[in-house]
């Protein structure tokens, strides 16, 4: 969701406070998982245990037997979601196996949801970024801000609107920014489900399949791949495609200046 001077500072962070939303806000780190977390009443107790005890459960899983694959297999592996030792890691292997990439490509989409489900009992507006990866719950939709990269055609701000009812996952992969892998060249691909680890698994997946910009129109047009997903952002180059129920609110200024949509 950036490039280093702005995704390495995690500048971006700011952009939350900007909207004015009136949520508590604080952070939280665990070993490398940091988060930003949003909520209404004082819940850092609450979000910190439930990211101890999320990252236990997958550490758990790495530690034991067949647990090195786990970690480091960039392809689904062969464990039974249905018998998986805890609710985030058999979103991890589902999700895994419907994008075919590693359990490790959704373990920040599914650490953001699991907190988010738990801050939810207590709040009805809930916002946890994990490393540019969102999970949130709210009673209508939620504003969110993409930044496509210092050389984009487009603006420094990609602002769109999503639900966020019943809770949403928003998750970004790039081939040129920030610290997720991909074999890609997109500048930012954001896929939106009601799984964070799905989403996350998405966005990665999608992200290694986009090379050159004219990649993004055939992106757009898989029904199949938008059939699993809320909704989809692909950015490469001068061209932005959109698709399922994202309602773009800022790209214009950028097709003014050699951007070209693709909806």
């Amino acid at each position: 969701m950036g490039c280093c001077s702005v995704y390495g500072n995690r500048t971006y962070r700011k952009w939350v406070s900007e909207g004015g939303s009136g949520l508590r806000v604080f952070e939280l780190t665990r070993g490398q998982s940091n988060m930003q977390v949003s909520c209404e009443g004082p819940l850092e107790m609450l979000a910190d245990a439930s990211l101890s005890m999320a990252r236990r459960e997958i550490e758990a899983v790495i530690e034991g037997p067949g647990g090195g694959r786990f970690a480091s297999s960039l392809c689904p592996v062969s464990m039974d979601a249905d018998q998986a030792p805890s609710p985030v890691v058999a979103e991890m292997l589902r999700a895994s196996g419907a994008w075919n990439v590693g359990p490790m490509a959704c373990v920040a989409g599914a650490i953001a949801e699991r907190v988010g489900r738990d801050l939810g009992r207590l709040s009805s507006r809930v916002i946890v970024e994990n490393g540019g990866d969102v999970f949130a719950i709210a009673p209508g939709d939620i504003s969110i801000a993409l930044f496509p990269g210092e050389r984009s055609p487009f603006p420094r701000r990609i602002t769109f609107t999503v639900s966020a009812r019943g809770g949403v996952g928003v998750c970004t992969s790039s081939g040129r920014f920030g610290h997720s892998l991909s074999f890609g060249q997109a500048d930012a691909v954001v896929a939106i489900a009601g799984s964070g680890a799905e989403a996350d698994a998405a966005a990665t997946a999608i992200a290694n399949s986009i090379r050159a910009p004219e990649d993004v129109e055939a992106a757009m047009s898989d029904g199949a791949l938008i059939g699993r997903l809320r909704g989809l952002l692909v950015c490469c180059g001068d061209r932005i495609g959109v698709g399922g129920s994202v309602r773009l609110d800022s790209a214009g200024r950028g097709a003014g200046t050699g951007g070209r949509q693709v909806v």
